[in-house]
Parts: structure tokens; C-alpha cells; sequence
């Protein structure tokens, strides 16, 4: 899929803005995709602590699993933000 577009058809550039060459690219980038599955999994997974709680009730330490858990999770979603820099 090809993107191109003309800038004087964006809003606040002046209609008399010469053509510019603009070069053709790829859009599609599949680490991009990868790496966005990955952050929305791990908001999913944080979602899970809470749709957990009733399950897990049953447990005498559900409170210590659901914490770790979700700790983990946090965690992971933090080193992955960081590592994108």
C-alpha cells in the first residue's frame, strides 16, 4: 500500500505551496504491530486482576496472587515502555 499525499491540501498550508517530492513508502510495519499486540495484552492482562478477584477468592492467599500477578505484569509493561526509547 502506497502513501502519498499533496500538502496543500492539509488544513492551515497556504494554496499557493509549490508541490513538493515527496518519496513513496511502506506503511505497514510488522515490529510496530508486534509491539502494539504486546501493549495491548498486557492492559488485557492488568484487566485480568480485577475480573480474577471472584475466582480466586476461594484461595487463602488470592489477595498475594492477584498482587504478584499483577506486580509481574506491571512490571513487564513498564520495561517495555522504557525499552522503546
Amino acid at each position: 500500500m502506497k502513501f502519498n499525499f499533496n500538502l496543500k491540501y492539509f488544513i492551515g498550508v497556504p494554496q499557493n505551496v509549490e508541490e513538493r517530492n515527496l518519496i513513496a513508502k511502506n506503511v505497514y510495519d510488522p515490529f510496530l504491530r508486534i509491539l502494539h499486540w504486546i501493549n495491548a495484552l498486557s492492559v488485557f492482562s492488568l484487566m485480568l486482576t480485577i475480573w480474577l478477584k471472584n475466582f480466586l477468592k476461594e484461595y487463602e492467599n488470592w489477595k498475594e496472587i492477584i498482587y504478584n500477578y499483577h506486580t509481574f505484569i506491571a512490571y513487564f509493561y513498564v520495561y517495555l515502555s522504557r525499552s522503546k526509547k
